[in-house]
């Protein structure tokens, strides 16, 4: 409660300012989908193909992108990702 308390000081501060209300709203942040490098909110081929360019250099993907293509979480995409990842589009098993 303590912190809610500045943020509302800070919006009043803005709309008294610059006379403009800030609405942040869950909605602003679109969900995560392991695995879905390129961001449409979806796993398929198009995910499979980068991955597959930044393991050989083709493609320098975002701290971002890796984060979501790391989908055994050891730190980086690698080939196990790109097996697992395969296995998600073909609905071989679930994503993690």
């Amino acid at each position: 409660m303590k912190a809610v308390l500045p943020i509302c000081m800070l919006l009043l501060c803005l709309i008294f300012v610059f006379g403009v209300a800030v609405i942040i709203t869950s909605d602003t942040v679109p969900p995560v989908v392991v695995g879905d490098v390129n961001g449409d909110g979806r796993v398929n081929a198009v995910d499979l193909t980068m991955m597959k360019r930044q393991i050989i250099g083709m493609y320098n993907l975002t701290s971002r992108q890796i984060r979501i293509g790391d989908v055994n979480h050891n730190g980086r995409i690698d080939d196990l990702d790109l097996e697992i990842l395969v296995d998600v589009i073909l609905e071989r098993s679930p994503a993690k």
